[in-house]
């Protein structure tokens, strides 16, 4: 056999997968770059600088703060579903990195009940986001929030 013979059929076989953990350890990574800016207050909303009005999770970051400096009352009045909204957000992530330690991807959190539970909870709660959003916009429940 050639040397040229075994170049070919190297780089014909596929690659073998990678280890679950591996895959794991890559979810992990990218979802603490992607809490960086909120854990350490630099957050800005893309939607705000570009348009000039709020989305609908503007004010959730203020919100938490109030909430975890123990003024839960003020975090309420601020946005009243970005404690439910952070929740849903951690059950996803959750979903997501145990999908991708179990079964080598993140995608497969919606292959078990806890996944899908997570996921249905978390677009429960945007959904309910939405909603508040719009009728804020229109000036109830004390008009849009502050950007």
């Amino acid at each position: 056999m050639a040397a040229g013979d075994e170049e070919e059929r190297d780089q014909d076989e596929p690659e073998p997968p990678r280890a679950p953990r591996s895959i794991g350890r890559e979810v992990a990574v990218a979802w603490a770059l992607a809490a960086a800016p909120l854990l350490f207050g630099s957050a800005w909303c893309p939607v705000a600088v570009i348009a000039g009005d709020p989305c609908p999770a503007c004010g959730s970051l203020r919100a938490l703060g109030l909430f975890v400096g123990g003024r839960a009352v003020a975090s309420f009045r601020l946005h009243p579903l970005a404690l439910p909204f952070a929740i849903a957000t951690a059950l996803v992530c959750e979903a997501a990195l145990r999908a991708a330690l179990l079964e080598g991807s993140p995608r497969a959190m919606t292959a078990r009940p806890y996944g899908e539970r997570a996921l249905g909870f978390y677009v429960a709660v945007a959904a309910c986001m939405l909603l508040l959003w719009l009728v804020r916009e229109v000036g109830a429940m004390g008009g849009p929030v502050l950007v």
